[in-house]
């Protein structure tokens, strides 16, 4: 799992579509998550942001998230010890349906596996308040994402439909 101490983000400038920025390529890797998720990513799946594969002769699943990619603790306080799961957390729901498709499940269970692939980058950052923030994005993640989607967070995060000026203003903040 990254360490948290080596977070490769920035806070985002005024009018970004969230609080942090990543700023360079980040592979996230989490090492003997449960044999449900393991079973779950059974293929890789290539998208525009970066991949998701999972390895079953090191039980390892991992994610590389593509910079800028945009990420935030939406409601509860922005902890520092919470931010790199938080980034992983959103690539995964911000991906959920793209996700189900290539692994032949529902958007349902990669929003499940996103939010124990939370919990356990926020224990392994040591944060104390790792299960009552996973309990807040499992009771509510699912429910937000279904009224308001991650999908236009996704296109601001890639660039995708912003303007020249805008682009050119991301990439110098």
């Amino acid at each position: 799992m990254t360490n948290f101490n080596d977070t490769p983000y920035v806070v985002a400038p005024p009018g970004s579509p969230d609080k942090f920025r990543l700023i360079q390529d980040e592979l996230f890797v989490w090492r003997n998550p449960p044999l449900w998720c393991g079973m779950l990513v059974k293929s890789r799946a290539d998208l525009p942001e970066g991949s998701a594969t999972y390895t079953a002769i090191t039980d390892t699943l991992s994610v590389i998230i593509k910079a800028p990619f945009y990420f935030a603790v939406s409601v509860a306080p922005n902890f520092h010890a919470a931010r790199m799961a938080a980034c992983v957390h959103d690539w995964l729901y911000g991906n959920a349906e793209a996700l189900a498709k290539a692994w032949g499940c529902s958007t349902d269970d990669v929003l499940r596996l996103a939010d124990h692939w939370f919990l356990a980058q926020m224990r392994g950052n040591g944060f104390a308040l790792a299960v009552t923030y996973y309990l807040g994005v499992r009771v509510f993640g699912a429910a937000f994402h279904k009224l308001f989607g991650k999908s236009e967070k996704r296109a601001a995060s890639t660039g995708e439909g912003q303007s020249d000026q805008t682009k050119e203003d991301t990439h110098h903040a």
